[in-house]
């Protein structure tokens, strides 16, 4: 059986347990009861009493568990976007691995021909920028440059980005592109709880780790979540304190990592943000969102 399986086993499991010891319990103490004060009871009215007396609970519980359930799934989640924000001194974040026409060692070769100025500047702004300066031949970073305008969004006061893994493990030349620009930024891949040195992997269902994917929602929401542990690690802080100070980053794109990151800052302080895409005139821009849930219910 998967994990999953042994859990819902051992739910069911205890539950009847339960009910049938509760049951029992009833039925004895009753018995007992109705010997001292009534004298003898036929069997079966005992076990109705017993019913009644177990199953009045269970049923006006279950009527409130309806009802809450009710209401959670009458709710809606916004995303509020923040015109003005504070920087934020630690930044969890995903990247899109470079293939095809980008590749990590022309990225870092090209970024020490742009300077940071000209690199974190809107799509359109950073094109004439670069026709102005005769570097328009130049492929520069691809997606990479979106991860370098959601940092630089925190400069000069970020202290530390957590990098979950894609499939493509390339961290070592996304560090290296990052901390060109950003030498007074640390910068650590979220690795295993008790293995540092390992990235991020997620237990799957039959005890084998899973491959890294952001399609796999539960490895983004796991690992992300893992990577706020390591933050309030970093600062030696409980992470309730330090929630001013945290924005997780969704600028890879792929749905399930926007949901992980937004139900993450949801209801908290800690914040949400995505570089738009494209090059419009809204190309290239931070966005910063808070989410929220209000009951409609």
């Amino acid at each position: 059986m998967t994990v999953r399986e042994h859990r819902t086993f051992f739910l069911f499991f205890f539950s009847s347990l339960f009910i049938v010891l509760a049951t029992g319990l009833i039925t004895f103490t009753l018995e007992r009861v109705t010997e001292r004060y009534l004298g003898s009871v036929h069997p079966i009215g005992l076990s109705v009493l017993a019913l009644l007396v177990l199953g009045l609970p269970l049923y006006f519980s279950s009527r409130l568990a309806v009802t809450k359930v009710g209401r959670i799934l009458g709710s809606s989640v916004t995303m509020t976007p923040i015109e003005a924000e504070e920087p934020r001194k630690y930044l969890l974040m995903g990247y899109a691995p470079l293939s095809g026409t980008f590749n990590p060692k022309e990225a870092i070769a090209d970024s020490k021909r742009i300077s940071l100025d000209v690199a974190v500047l809107p799509s359109v702004e950073y094109t004439a920028e670069m026709k102005k300066c005769g570097l328009a031949e130049l492929k520069g970073a691809g997606p990479w440059q979106q991860n370098l305008r959601a940092a630089a969004a925190h400069c000069p006061g970020l202290e530390l980005i957590c990098v979950l893994n894609p499939d493509q493990d390339q961290f070592d030349d996304f560090a290296k592109f990052l901390n060109y620009y950003l030498p007074d930024v640390a910068i650590s891949q979220i690795s295993m709880p008790n293995d540092p040195a390992r990235p991020y992997r997620r237990l799957g269902d039959n005890f084998e780790y899973a491959n890294p994917t952001y399609e796999d929602y539960s490895y983004v929401y796991e690992g992300l979540r893992h990577g706020l542990d390591m933050v309030a690690e970093h600062a030696d802080a409980d992470l309730d304190d330090i929630q001013d100070d945290i924005c997780i980053d969704a600028t890879p794109g792929f749905k399930p990592f926007s949901i992980a990151a937004a139900i993450l800052t949801l209801n908290r302080s800690l914040k949400f943000s995505y570089v738009t895409s494209g090059t419009g005139p809204d190309g290239g821009r931070v966005r910063f969102y808070d989410a929220g849930i209000t009951m409609t219910g």
